[in-house]
């Protein structure tokens, strides 16, 4: 029931390029409409061509595929864009024009390529996190693989949603400056701190640090949310735990 075939909408046999550019030739007529209804049929029928085996057509029948969708999609309403963001995030094979316009989109389109697409590399990702929502952020911490580089740049800009994410995923490579970067911007710090402590790839330096920001964080909420306790008494209950850890 959506608008895009993930699936040969013409059956399971391989259409060759020949046979979808004489298709293309025949949705002109349909091109030559205005109304927003026929111009998002064209772009159903379109898309639905190109995921026939996207990986079977070459860098120059992509490009073509390509500048139609872009066209197409940049004057559709957000939820055909979303349709057509979840029909190419999974893509081995996409135009890149198409996927990185997407992917810099408004949250709900953007965030089925920006968690899913391994198109996009990188330089867009770190374009993405300058200068877009943390929505966008917390949508890129959350994909299976996350390079040191990009979550060095999440680690800087991203709020605690972002970093609790960010800390609790295993694929994203984190260094320890990366992690300390993440601790010391953490405003729930027992969360975030929690969760970078958990990570097999934490050294015990690193996890002296984040029990000593974590500690200090327990501290003083319990001292403020019981003003009558004995500030030495907390101390020594952490220094315990400390202890054992």
């Amino acid at each position: 029931d959506g608008l895009y075939f993930t699936k040969s909408p013409y059956g399971e046999a391989r259409i060759s390029m020949a046979d979808k550019i004489k298709q293309l030739r025949g949705l002109v007529d349909l091109a030559k409409e205005t109304s927003s209804e026929s111009r998002q049929s064209l772009l159903h029928e379109v898309t639905g061509l190109f995921m026939d085996d996207p990986e079977e057509l070459n860098e120059q029948e992509i490009a073509f595929f390509g500048d139609i969708m872009f066209r197409l999609a940049k004057d559709m309403e957000a939820k055909v864009r979303a349709q057509l963001a979840e029909t190419l995030a999974e893509a081995k094979a996409a135009p890149m024009n198409v996927v990185e316009d997407l992917a810099n989109d408004e949250i709900v389109v953007a965030e089925p390529v920006l968690t899913r697409s391994s198109l996009l590399g990188d330089p867009a990702l770190l374009a993405i996190i300058e200068k877009h929502s943390q929505e966008h952020l917390l949508a890129i911490s959350q994909r299976s693989m996350v390079s040191d580089q990009v979550a060095g740049s999440l680690a800087e800009k991203g709020d605690d949603r972002v970093l609790g994410s960010l800390a609790g995923n295993d694929g994203a490579e984190l260094s320890e400056t990366t992690m300390a970067t993440m601790i010391g911007r953490a405003v729930d710090k027992k969360n975030v701190g929690g969760r970078l402590a958990a990570r097999t790839d934490v050294t015990n330096e690193l996890a002296k640090r984040l029990f000593q920001n974590v500690s200090a964080a327990v501290r003083t909420s319990i001292l403020s949310d019981e003003p009558g306790i004995a500030e030495d008494q907390v101390d020594r209950v952490i220094e315990e735990v400390g202890d054992e850890l």
